[in-house]
């Protein structure tokens, strides 16, 4: 299998972003999501999904673009290293776009949550910001209250 070589390549748990929510591709949040969970229990009218549906759809569109350019680079790396005399260069070379890449796809998924927020209200964004176990205990002392 291509990449085996390659540290992290069949991994998809070490993907930077899975910890935020994102899926294993990479790709924003899917409808079972923690981040697209968040967002639907914020009381969102239409001109609100609809303009977060665009920035997903347009970020989903990009990350398997340059996902598909790290595999391509992965692939290239492979037959660099198969080579008799590896090209230290080349490999460098190799190593360091899909590096850049990874950032890349970090980034814009840093700016798309930005820009989804910047979507909200001031009250959306306290209660997206607020963590649900917070909220719990916030609902239930003024409950108490």
């Amino acid at each position: 299998m291509v990449g085996k070589d390659i540290p992290g390549q069949d991994n998809p748990a070490g993907h930077p972003l899975m910890h935020r929510g994102f899926d294993q591709r990479g790709g924003m949040p899917g409808p079972e999501s923690f981040i697209n969970k968040r967002l639907m229990g914020l009381g969102l009218d239409e001109k609100q999904k609809e303009a977060i549906k665009e920035i997903n759809s347009k970020v989903m569109k990009s990350t398997i673009r340059k996902r598909a350019d790290i595999e391509i680079t992965r692939i290239e790396l492979k037959d660099i290293l198969d080579r008799e005399t590896v090209d230290l260069s080349a490999a460098e070379a190799a190593v360091k776009k899909t590096e850049t890449l990874m950032a890349e796809i970090h980034l814009m998924h840093i700016k798309a949550m930005e820009e989804i927020k910047s979507k909200l209200t001031p009250e959306q964004r306290k209660k997206f910001k607020t963590p649900p176990e917070k909220e719990d205990v916030s609902s239930k002392k003024q409950q108490t209250s």
